[in-house]
């Protein structure tokens, strides 16, 4: 009897980001007898190019494990368009044989919107993470915010993000402030050494370590491409310097980046680039940095709790607050040089140790599940608009 009275919620993750993120709230529905927990995975997690990292969630402790694959090709948007049509129907299908009582979604990939789309028309409620934040140079923005208006219960990082959910005409008493959810991983991991990772990857980590993750700037692919070579001829100017690579996401143009990686990898004894490190090395690089480089949020929110300095290049992350630890550099190889120049200092190497996260303390799991057990989920799918007094 007990088994029936259980609220079934399925997560979607649909690549190796998310999937970190939402790592510690899966743990603790998996662990809840309040709940039945349905992970559905797609995207990239499916895909050999991309590491095919459904291998590694295989390896946690989830019972229920739905693979949903896709024709994900991202080389063009008219390819983008196709794969959104396959997961919107796909999910679709899938949604209307298991109805859960709750979706759960995070952030603002392409494909997460198509299964958003599908809960809609089932008239599933929806729960998003990270809703509330800014992306100026990517097409993710305006996904994010469509996100907000499809869901009915709303987890942010932080206050400012949730004034902006509520800006958008989303009631306050389900707007909840829990904080980023992938620093709960963080706060709980035991980290690899420089030398542990340099045996576990045979490879040799020299004085200066850069963790290096640049994504298509798909609003304006003119700056991705200029902004990938003038950062690559950069990084070939370090002198005594390891440089770990990661793949770029599964976006328009990523093909070129990827295309330009593995050719400097070929001629560079310290190029490294991996399509998959796993969360646990992926951090453990992270935390043993000399700087984290590129554009990926990773620089923004992770980065920054580790007290790791970041330089933040172009316009993909534009609008996100940032941590005084975090340099902006123009996608030109002269202003990343300096930003370079300035995170090796001792002076600021030194002043890492007074900042601040701006994305909470890395207890958000909880706080999402204690929401969730007391949140009667069939009075969530109808809502009314919020709007603010003047």
């Amino acid at each position: 009897m007990r088994e029936i009275l259980k609220k079934k919620i399925t997560v979607v993750t649909s690549s190796r980001a998310d999937f970190g993120l939402l790592h510690s709230t899966i743990n603790l529905l998996e662990k809840n007898p309040k709940f039945d927990l349905t992970l559905l995975v797609t995207g990239t997690h499916l895909e050999e190019k991309f590491g095919r990292t459904i291998d590694d969630i295989k390896k946690e402790n989830i019972q229920k494990i739905i693979e949903l694959p896709i024709h994900l090709n991202s080389s063009n948007v008219m390819n983008v368009m196709s794969s959104m049509s396959e997961a919107f129907l796909r999910s679709g299908q899938y949604f209307e044989k298991d109805m859960p009582d709750l979706l759960i979604l995070l952030g603002d990939r392409f494909e997460i919107f198509a299964f958003a789309q599908a809960a809609m028309f089932l008239k599933i409620p929806m729960a998003h993470i990270h809703g509330g934040e800014l992306t100026e140079g990517a097409i993710d923005e305006v996904i994010r915010h469509s996100l907000t208006k499809l869901s009915h219960l709303h987890f942010t990082s932080n206050e400012v993000h949730r004034d902006r959910v509520i800006q958008l005409g989303e009631d306050p008493e389900r707007v909840f402030n829990v904080g980023a959810p992938g620093l709960d991983y963080i706060k709980s991991l035991q980290f690899f050494s420089r030398k542990e990772l340099s045996e576990n990857y045979n490879i040799k980590i020299k004085e200066k370590l850069f963790l290096v993750t640049y994504h298509p700037v798909t609003l304006d692919l003119t700056e991705s491409r200029r902004g990938i070579e003038e950062l690559i001829f950069s990084m070939t100017k370090i002198q005594d310097a390891t440089i770990i690579w990661t793949m770029p996401n599964a976006d328009p143009d990523s093909d070129y980046i990827y295309n330009l990686l593995k050719q400097e990898e070929s001629k560079n004894d310290d190029f490294y680039l991996y399509t998959n490190l796993g969360q646990k090395n992926y951090l453990s690089f992270l935390k043993n940095a000399t700087a984290v480089v590129g554009n990926s949020s990773s620089g923004i929110i992770e980065a920054p709790f580790l007290k790791v300095p970041t330089i933040n290049i172009g316009s993909r992350q534009g609008g996100r607050m940032q941590a005084a630890s975090i340099i902006n550099a123009e996608p030109q190889s002269k202003s990343i040089d300096q930003a370079i120049d300035l995170i090796c200092s001792k002076s600021f190497q030194e002043s890492l140790k007074n900042f601040k996260s701006l994305y909470g303390e890395g207890t958000a799991a909880e706080m999402i599940l204690g929401i969730l057990e007391k949140t009667d989920f069939t009075k969530l799918i109808i809502k009314k608009f919020y709007d603010l007094k003047k």
